[in-house]
C-alpha cells in the first residue's frame, strides 16, 4: 500500500534503507517527485506493465486441446516449466525484474501449466470437495472395483493390459529459448503384455498421426497382427477412461466389449451383467484385396509458423538432428 500510494519501486526503497545504514541520507526530492506523481501516470504506467505481463503468457506455446479436459476453458502451457515459480523466474529474467506476472493474472487468463502425471478423476475430486454425494461417489467406488477385480482376474488367465500416455514435446532441451517457441508434439501407446510381461511401445510425432482412435486401433492391430496368437482364441484388453464429467456419455460408461469371430460386438455396462449386442450398424471398412486401407497417404503438414519456430531452434539443437526438422511437412495455404 505505501509503494503503491507513493509510486515507488521496492527496490528503490530497499536501496535507500540500506543506504541509510551506512550514514546516507534518503533522498527526499526524489521521493516527493513521486509521492506527487499523478495518478494517471501511475495507472499508466501500471497499465503498461500489465500489458506486457499478458504478451508474455499469450507468447508461450500452449499443449493442444485434446490433451485437456473437454469440458474446460483452461490452456495449458507446454510442460516446459516444471512450478509456477519456474514460470516467475523466466519472467523477471526476460522483463528485467518485473514483478508480474502474479498469480491472480494467470488465473484471470485461465492459464495452468500442463502436467503429464495422472490426475484424480471429477468424481473423486468433486467427493473430496463435497459436491458428490456419499451414494455416487461409492457406487463410483464399487465400479472401479469391479474393473480391477476384472483385470486381476483375467491376469490369472493371462490377458493383455493396454496403456495410452502422454504428451511429450520435440525438440527437449534446457535452453531458454525454448520456452517461446512452438514445438512437435510427440505421442507414446504402450502395450504390456500381463503373461509374458513383454512391453512394446508406439511412438508417432504429430506429423506421422494424430490422436484418433484409428491411430490407436492400428497400434493395436499392428500388435495384434505380429503377436504369436497360436492356440490363443480369446484377448482381452484392457484401457482407462475416467470421462470429463459426472453424467457425460463417455466410453468408460461400457465396461466390456466383445468381439466375435463373425464380426458382431457385444457390451456390457456392468461387469455382473450379461452381454448385450451392440445395436448400431457395424459400417464397412473399406480395403484394399483384403487389407484394410492406410489411413495416411503422406506425412501430416505442420502450421508455418511451427515450422519456422523449429527452424529458429536449430540454433540450439546439434546439426545431426537438423535434417530431421527440414524434411517436415508444411501446410499449404
Amino acid at each position: 500500500m505505501f509503494l503503491s500510494t507513493l509510486g515507488l519501486n521496492e527496490k528503490m526503497v530497499y536501496n535507500w534503507l540500506e543506504s541509510q545504514k551506512h550514514g546516507k541520507s534518503i533522498p527526499t526530492k526524489v521521493s516527493a517527485v513521486n509521492s506527487f506523481m499523478p495518478d494517471r501516470a501511475r495507472e499508466s504506467r501500471f497499465t503498461d506493465r500489465l500489458k506486457r505481463a499478458e504478451e508474455f503468457l499469450d507468447s508461450l506455446p500452449k499443449v493442444p486441446s485434446h490433451y485437456c479436459r473437454a469440458d474446460t476453458m483452461k490452456k495449458y502451457i507446454e510442460p516446459v516449466f516444471g512450478s509456477i515459480a519456474d514460470l516467475h523466474v523466466e519472467y523477471k529474467r526476460k522483463m528485467d525484474d518485473e514483478t508480474e506476472p502474479s498469480i491472480k493474472l494467470f488465473n484471470e487468463m485461465d492459464l495452468r501449466l500442463f502436467k503429464p502425471n495422472k490426475d484424480l478423476c471429477n468424481i473423486c475430486c468433486g467427493h473430496d470437495a463435497g459436491t458428490i454425494t456419499e451414494t455416487d461417489y461409492n457406487e463410483h467406488i464399487k465400479r472401479k472395483d469391479d474393473s480391477r477385480d476384472s483385470q486381476a482376474a483375467d491376469k490369472r488367465r493371462a490377458a493383455t493390459d493396454i496403456n495410452i500416455k502422454s504428451l511429450l514435446v520435440c525438440p527437449t532441451l534446457n535452453a531458454s529459448a525454448i520456452y517461446y517457441k512452438m514445438k512437435l508434439s510427440c505421442h507414446n501407446y504402450t502395450v504390456y503384455d500381463l503373461c509374458t510381461h513383454a512391453a512394446h511401445c508406439y511412438f508417432w510425432h504429430e506429423c506421422d498421426g494424430a490422436l484418433t482412435a484409428n491411430v490407436f486401433t492400428s497400434c493395436i492391430i499392428d500388435y495384434l497382427t505380429n503377436s504369436d496368437l497360436v492356440g490363443i482364441d480369446t484377448v482381452i484388453i484392457y484401457s482407462d477412461g475416467p470421462g470429463s464429467g459426472v453424467g457425460s456419455p463417455t466410453v468408460s460408461d461400457i465396461r466390456l466389449l466383445k468381439y466375435t469371430s463373425d464380426g458382431k460386438i457385444m457390451y456390457k455396462t456392468r461387469y455382473d451383467e450379461s452381454y448385450i449386442f451392440l445395436p448400431e450398424p457395424r459400417k464397412k471398412v473399406a480395403s484394399e484385396d483384403g487389407f484394410i486401407t492406410r489411413l495416411y497417404r503422406n506425412k501430416l503438414p505442420i502450421k508455418h509458423t511451427k515450422f519456422q519456430h523449429l527452424q529458429q531452434l536449430k540454433t540450439v539443437i546439434p546439426k545431426v538432428y537438423h535434417s530431421f526438422y527440414d524434411g517436415l511437412q508444411v501446410l499449404k495455404y
